[in-house]
């Protein structure tokens, strides 16, 4: 609030001189003498000081530190489609099992064996390897040949990857059930079955092969010596490579039949080549 200042003001009385309308004489004029009047404290209001106005908005200064760039949104990933036999190169690679000579024949009347009959399936000898599969690497196709030039068996061969027969010196699909496409080998529905001798028509059973699915068998009859080989490939290897992934194992199987002999259930040495062609995930 402004201040108030008294400013004393000088205020004087000039003498005046009065007269009656009648004589002159009985009222004398006489010089009034001036008086002095103390000064008069006038209290006055001053306006308050005026405020300089205040300055207008400074410009934003040009060197002041410019906002940070936004990021730019990432890029969505894009998951590519596992590898399949169809979309990718599959690698070739090979390995080699081997069934070293077995003559021991066959154990009539144990295992699940029968009693020894002529001309029908009465024993078996079964064997298995295991084939070694990396983790998440897909089957698209088998080949298997015999490193032998020769070899020989008595009675009857079967060739299975996990339990899917892939060929076989005679044909018993009919025995089996089937899977997806595939022949299950099974002892039980196997037993009692006929028994061809050397003299019979051949009549192999190669997987694939009556389709015309890009598979082919060579498999000597029964103790005849001969050359063995097999290659499964299309949609026969596809089926086998989907029993594979869902078993999460990978077995070969050597199973040789009898009927009444002493030489029944044995085969000279076999060495296995197997070739894979799989894909990695």
């Amino acid at each position: 609030m402004a201040r108030q200042k008294n400013f004393l003001l000088p205020i004087s009385l000039v003498g005046i001189t009065l007269s009656s309308c009648g004589d002159n004489d009985d009222f004398a004029a006489a010089p009034t003498e001036l008086s002095t009047v103390e000064p008069v404290a006038v209290a006055v209001e001053r306006e308050p000081a005026r405020q300089p106005p205040e300055p207008p908005p400074q410009a934003a200064d040009a060197t002041a530190e410019e906002p940070a760039e936004e990021t730019p949104p990432e890029e969505p990933t894009v998951e590519l489609p596992p590898a399949t036999c169809d979309n990718t190169t599959p690698t070739s690679r090979q390995v080699q099992i081997v069934f070293e000579e077995n003559l021991e024949g066959c154990f009539w009347g144990e295992q699940g064996n029968l009693d020894p009959v002529d001309g029908i399936i009465t024993a078996r000898l079964e064997e298995t390897k295991e084939l070694s599969l990396q983790p998440g690497e897909t089957l698209c196709s088998l080949s298997v040949s015999a490193q032998e030039d020769f070899l020989i068996f008595d009675d009857e061969l079967f060739l299975t990857l996990n339990d899917a027969v892939m060929l076989s010196s005679y044909d018993y699909s009919d025995r089996f059930n089937s899977e997806n496409g595939l022949f299950i080998y099974n002892w039980n529905q196997l037993t009692q079955a006929y028994n061809p001798g050397p003299n019979d028509d051949p009549n192999p059973y190669c997987l694939g092969e009556a389709d015309a699915q890009g598979s082919s068998c060579n498999v000597p009859q029964t103790t005849t010596v001969g050359r063995f080989s097999m290659s499964i490939g299309g949609d026969a290897a596809a089926r086998l490579a989907t029993r594979v992934k869902e078993q999460e194992r990978a077995t070969l199987g050597l199973i040789i039949s009898g009927d009444d002999e002493d030489t029944d259930c044995k085969h000279s040495k076999i060495t296995l080549n197997v070739t894979l062609e799989t894909v990695s995930n």
